[in-house]
Parts: C-alpha cells; structure tokens; sequence
C-alpha cells in the first residue's frame, strides 16, 4: 500500500516540482496543510525562512526543503534524528540576485537543479535514515568563475557573495557558457517566398548572436525544383551552418524534426515554422540594457527563469496565444511572461526547450495526423512528463503574417489546417497509437493550387 505523504508548501520557488515528484514517484500524495498530520505517513515541507523550520519538527519522518538566502544560512539550533533539512540555491535564484543587486555568489557554491537532483534520486531515500547527517546542501552544478558569470549577465565589476559551501572541482554549469550550441529546426512545404522571408530573418538574427547557430532545414517532399535548388543553395552560404533534409515523403513537422535532430547534441533546440519572421535584434529594457535577437531573448527566460520547461514566443501579426483564455500575463525577473497552468491555449509558430528536457521526453510525438496539433501535445508533456513550466515571451515576438484573403491557395491551406485540427488534434489525448485523419498534406490533397 502507498504511504500517504501530507505536503506543506510554503515556498513558490519549488513547490510545483516538488509537488510533481511526489505525485508521479510516490502515488497517493495528500495536499494540504497541518490538518493532515494525524493520517499521512511521513511530511514534507518547503520553506524559503530558516527562522520558520522548528515549526515542522513533527514526530513522523520528514523532509524539510529550503532555500533561504537572505538570512542567516548556518541553521545553528540542533535537527532531530527524524527530520533531514536540505538547503540550496536554486540557479533560479542565483539569476534572481545578480539581476536584482548585481552581486553573484562566490564560485564553488554548489548550485541545485531541482527538478535534476529530484529526477536522479529515489525520493524514498531523500528521508532519513540511520546516517549521521541531518543537514545537506545539494549540489547538481557550481556558481563558475566571476569572468564567466560576468560575461552571462553582461555586468561589469559584479560583486562577490558570501559563499555556502565550497565543495569539488568548479565548472561553469551550462546556463552561463559564454557560447552556447543552439540548433535551429525548419520544417518546409511549398510555400516558397515564405520561406525565403523566414530563413533570411533567422539568418540575421544569429548574425548578431554571441552564440553558434546550425540550422537544419527540412523539406516535406515539396514538388517544386525552384524550392529544392534554392535550400541546397542555402548550404554554401558563408557564416552559417547550414544542414538541409530532403524527404522522400510528407511526414510532417512532427517526424521531419525528430529525425533530423535525433542524431544531435546542441545545447538549446528551436523548432520554428517556415512561415514565421524574426524581428530585427532590439534592445532590452526590461532586464538589462543590451542588444540581443528574440531567440537569444527566449533562451535567457528558459535560463533565468523558475523551473521552466518550454518558451514560445509572442506572435505580432496574427496572433495563436489564447491570451485571457486560459494564458495569463506577468512579470518574472523583469521579463512579461504569458503563462497557462495546464500548457493548453499557447500556440507553438517558434518554441525552445534544452536539449536534455527535448530527449528525457522524447520530442514530438508522431503516432498521430500528419497535420495536427503537435506543439500542443509536446506543450503537456513537457507538463506531464517534466513537471516544468510553458510560457510565453511577450518581449520576445516573431511576427506570424496574416492570412492574404487575396491569395485562394493561402485560405485554403488555413481552413485545411482549421479542420484537421478540430478533427485531429483536439483528440489527440483521447486515442490509441495510429494515424487518424490523414497522412497527406494540403497540397497532395489539392495540387491544383497555386503554391
């Protein structure tokens, strides 16, 4: 039988991972307050206060999760043997300080991915046993080098904080590399000067990036030999990495992107529709004064911001965002955020994930239409799977071009995606493996359109 485990969640920073853990590792979790004590087999408790944790010495074993970093950090009173207290600095809240007070935590203070540590850990062992210790600064990386860190938060003469524990050997941890590996995945189909639109734009975009972009491109048996000769073309360009796949079929966006990125290691992977436009790279007023391009942007929110597993971007133009819908804006770190608690109501168009977040779930699924709604599926299991957040970066926005009611191929091929979503993809939760639908594309079906 399941033990029953009373969760006391008094810390915004890391109670939803820690709720997720608990409810996909241990099965019968209750949520709720001291009123569950007397019937919960064991407790746990998060708190961002030191001064608070003698109020959870109870009598059944219990963890104790804080992150407290403006008090004192010793916690100096003795712990019971059935109490164990872990404490750490979240990369959340490191982010959180040298933005806040430009003062970044001395290198060699071990740094804790939450959602890392709690994957890689058998929570039954996080309580306590028969060892000694009853205190634990988890550690899953380490605050880098003052250059380093600098360097990430384009600061100068950023201050020293005073350290937790220096412990093992310092390595910059990923989030502050200053050159990141980012992969950029294009799925096309027909649709040329669209096309042509986008891929200029990204081109410009990593131009002015610190980072290194390789773009891979990848053709959904477009019958065209204008198409084909302009994206081979494309590989020769001087100053970007370019990779184009030509398939033998339409496999959708979905199967063309999995396969082209399952060979890769790229720190950072975006998935972007050929018809989406990257604006010109701006300046950032809303967190620190640089110039940087909407992709750079959405990658810093991924970084900074709490427990976060998916960005989309903002849309101009014909916007998908079901804001006021279920998609609510707010301010984190200084970014606007649009935020949905279940992921359902934010449209995919650009998305970014890392690339470990990518492989631990899979990337798209495939078993479905070949046109359905495969952001919105990748969108809950990045809930479901990962227990982490979807946003959006309202700061961050491509520009999605409106439909030309002009254009009889351009309606047609919106009302074709319209229909194929209402039939296929608003059931996608509901089905067993297998195509339903279709497994051909608007212009299979209707090749007497202008493309």
């Amino acid at each position: 039988m399941s033990k029953i485990t009373l969760l006391i969640g008094n810390n915004p920073y890391i109670d939803d991972i820690i709720r997720f853990s608990l409810m996909t590792k241990e099965g019968m979790t209750v949520l709720g307050d001291k009123g569950g004590i007397s019937f919960s087999d064991r407790i746990v408790v998060t708190t961002k206060d030191n001064s608070t944790i003698k109020d959870y010495f109870f009598d059944k074993p219990t963890i104790i999760f804080t992150t407290d970093i403006d008090n004192d950090i010793d916690i100096e009173f003795p712990i019971p043997e059935n109490i164990r207290v872990y404490h750490f600095l979240t990369i959340h809240e490191m982010c959180e300080n040298a933005l806040k007070n430009s003062v970044c935590f001395e290198e060699g203070t071990p740094l804790c991915d939450l959602h890392k540590f709690l994957q890689e850990r058998d929570i039954e062992n996080l309580f306590p046993s028969n060892e000694d210790k009853t205190l634990i600064f988890p550690k899953t990386s380490v605050v880098p080098s003052i250059d380093i860190t600098s360097a990430y938060f384009k600061m100068k003469g950023i201050l020293r904080g005073l350290p937790f524990v220096v412990d093992g050997q310092v390595k910059a941890p990923l989030l502050f590399k200053k050159t990141k590996n980012i992969g950029v995945y294009i799925p096309t189909y027909y649709r040329l000067e669209k096309a042509k639109t986008c891929i200029k734009s990204l081109f410009e975009g990593a131009y002015h990036s610190q980072n290194r972009y390789t773009f891979y491109i990848g053709d959904n048996n477009t019958q065209d030999e204008e198409m084909k000769k302009w994206l081979d073309s494309l590989t020769i360009i001087k100053n970007y990495d370019v990779v184009v796949y030509h398939s033998e079929k339409n496999i959708g966006k979905s199967g063309i992107i999995n396969r082209m990125s399952a060979p890769n290691k790229e720190d950072y992977i975006f998935s972007i529709d050929s018809d989406m436009v990257l604006p010109p790279p701006l300046r950032s007023e809303t967190v620190l004064p640089y110039i940087l391009s909407s992709l750079d942007g959405m990658i810093d929110i991924l970084d900074r911001c709490r427990n976060i597993g998916i960005v989309s971007s903002h849309q101009t133009g014909e916007c998908h965002h079901w804001f006021g819908r279920g998609v609510d804006e707010k301010i984190e770190l200084g970014y606007r955020l649009g935020e949905s608690k279940t992921g359902i109501g934010i449209s995919g168009g650009c998305i970014v994930m890392r690339r470990e977040d990518w492989d631990y779930i899979g990337g798209y699924d495939e078993n479905y239409d070949v046109y359905t709604a495969d952001d919105a599926i990748l969108m809950e299991k990045v809930e479901k799977k990962l227990g982490k957040r979807a946003v959006i970066s309202i700061d961050y926005p491509l520009f999605h071009p409106f439909v030309s009611e002009d254009d009889e191929s351009e309606k047609g091929y919106k009302k074709w995606k319209m229909k194929r979503f209402q039939e296929d993809g608003l059931k996608f939760s509901q089905r067993d493996e297998g195509w339903r639908g279709t497994s051909i594309g608007y212009f299979e079906e209707y090749p007497k359109m202008k493309r």
